[in-house]
């Protein structure tokens, strides 16, 4: 099987000409719907920042309800142009706790290796996870990233 990973951050047209600077999220999500039926493994990056997107995490949760994709939730993190800042960052404590006070979710197993602390909504087929970049990095020294 094939694997195809896809930024998106919203589900907001205007808003992600926002955030992109560019018009199109028809097709972005129309390439999102075709590589899935195709039967690739769709993996959907959204970059939750507070203040911008964190209101549509749980209508990306709610994608996995009727779609095999899995969903990347991944923590706001500094890097050159950004306009980073700490309180930007929505936590990966935030993230679970809001879905989790509107879905059952199970935890998954996640490889040792893993960047992704993964999930699924009791009985839906796609699943989501969470990259905690800020808030608990999966690399805990240089040597660990090495």
């Amino acid at each position: 099987m094939k694997n195809v990973n896809i930024s998106l951050d919203t589900f907001d047209a205007e808003r992600f000409k926002s955030i992109t600077r560019r018009d199109g999220f028809d097709r972005v999500h129309t390439n999102i719907l075709q590589a899935l039926s195709r039967g690739l493994r769709v993996k959907v990056n959204m970059v939750v920042m507070r203040g911008v997107n964190e209101d549509e995490i749980l209508r990306f949760v709610e994608f996995t309800r009727d779609h095999d994709v899995h969903v990347r939730f991944i923590e706001f993190m500094p890097f050159a142009g950004n306009h980073w800042g700490r309180e930007r960052v929505y936590t990966y404590a935030e993230m679970l706790g809001h879905i989790n006070s509107v879905h059952t979710v199970e935890k998954l197993n996640d490889d040792p290796h893993s960047t992704a602390k993964a999930y699924r909504v009791n009985g839906w087929p796609g699943t989501f996870a969470v990259i905690s970049t800020v808030t608990e990095p999966f690399c805990g020294s240089a040597i660990d990233c090495a």
